[in-house]
């Protein structure tokens, strides 16, 4: 051991280094296709199920090494669906074995676990697509004059009032920039302010299962109800003002967990 860090530690750092490199390579951004359970699991309400298969081929990833320590590049989003329906979906790249990476390597079709929480009221059956691996370079990411320009231009459109509904954040959580105003070159960030109503899936013991022949919007118009006055929801679904990008804009949604350990998005 190496100080703090095993050689295992610092061979994985290294390949990170390199897969930065490669994948910089390729673009500003990189998604990936659809990724399938192997089987359908139902998760129960506030449930962690570890070692849930998912099945993944060399097609699902970039044109990189596929390393651990490349796989520890790599951001993941969960479908629509189930992230509206309170499940998050964990990946952890020390879980993949040097034996599922040749075979990944090699263009098999390979089984490596992930781990599925239901933060929701009601047991949800997970099947079919559930995830896609993802990579933005955050180093091009929109910030200071160059994302006021995009605002300003109407390639960045946010609805709602400036200053009430949305506005230039910065460094700082008080940090409050009008796209006129001073300092409205230093704004990082678009914060935008979630309406009050609120939406919940009321608990039953029956699973939620999603039916592929209907969009995920035809899904969950029957699921989500507003949440009754004196009802305390573990898991509520909030309504941002509608986003609208240009062409060459791709925004990422970021999960958080606020004081309250409530799942909510940056």
């Amino acid at each position: 051991m190496l100080g703090s860090f095993t050689p295992e530690n610092l061979k994985q750092l290294s390949e990170r280094e390199k897969s930065v490199e490669q994948l910089e390579k390729l673009g500003n951004i990189w998604i990936g296709p659809d990724i399938a359970i192997e089987k359908p699991v139902i998760i129960n309400p506030n449930q962690l199920t570890q070692g849930v298969n998912i099945i993944v081929n060399k097609k699902d990833f970039p044109a990189i090494d596929i390393t651990k320590g490349g796989l520890g590049s790599l951001s993941w989003s969960v479908r629509s669906f189930f992230a509206q329906t309170g499940v998050e979906i964990s990946f952890h790249n020390s879980n993949v074995s040097d034996d599922m990476l040749k075979d990944i390597n090699s263009s098999k079709n390979t089984l490596i676990p992930v781990d599925l929480k239901n933060y929701g009221q009601r047991p949800v059956e997970v099947s079919g697509n559930v995830m896609r691996f993802f990579w933005a370079n955050d180093s091009k990411r929109l910030r200071g004059a160059e994302l006021l320009n995009k605002v300003k231009s109407g390639e960045f459109v946010v609805d709602g009032v400036e200053g009430e509904d949305w506005f230039l954040g910065g460094y700082n959580e008080e940090d409050k920039f009008t796209t006129t105003g001073k300092g409205s070159d230093k704004g990082l960030c678009i914060v935008v302010r979630l309406k009050p109503e609120k939406l919940y899936i009321p608990h039953t013991s029956e699973p939620i299962k999603k039916d592929n022949t209907k969009s995920t919007r035809e899904n969950l118009l029957g699921l989500l109800q507003p949440i009754p006055k004196g009802v305390n929801a573990n898991f509520e679904i909030g309504e941002t003002p509608r986003i609208k990008l240009g062409p060459n804009i791709v925004g990422v949604i970021n999960l958080g967990v606020n004081e309250k350990n409530q799942k909510h998005i940056n």
